[in-house]
């Protein structure tokens, strides 16, 4: 097994005893909190009004429901889901 070669000036290397020295640190450390602030709110809200967050998170899927069967967004002036240059689906699916 080859050993590791910093140079003339080791960077970032450490030694086995300060290493053995940095675990207990580690973990006496509480974790950091990795959530958006929007995500901690709804949490809070969530347990305060389970009925209304239900109801917000179905309606939420809801859209994202519709927005997934949509398939292109609306581009032409109708906006009767217009694909790319204006044609409708059926003329999509002719050109195919």
């Amino acid at each position: 097994m080859a050993a590791p070669t910093y140079g003339d000036r080791p960077r970032g290397a450490l030694t086995p005893a300060q290493a053995a020295a940095r675990v207990p640190r580690g973990l006496d450390r509480a974790p950091a909190l990795v959530s958006p602030p929007w995500a901690r709110l709804a949490a809070v809200l969530s347990q305060a009004a389970p009925a209304l967050a239900a109801r917000g998170a179905g309606a939420g899927a809801e859209v994202a429901r519709r927005l997934a069967a949509r398939g292109s967004a609306p581009c032409g002036r109708d906006g009767q889901g217009r694909g790319y240059g204006g044609q409708g689906r059926a003329e999509q699916e002719r050109r195919r």
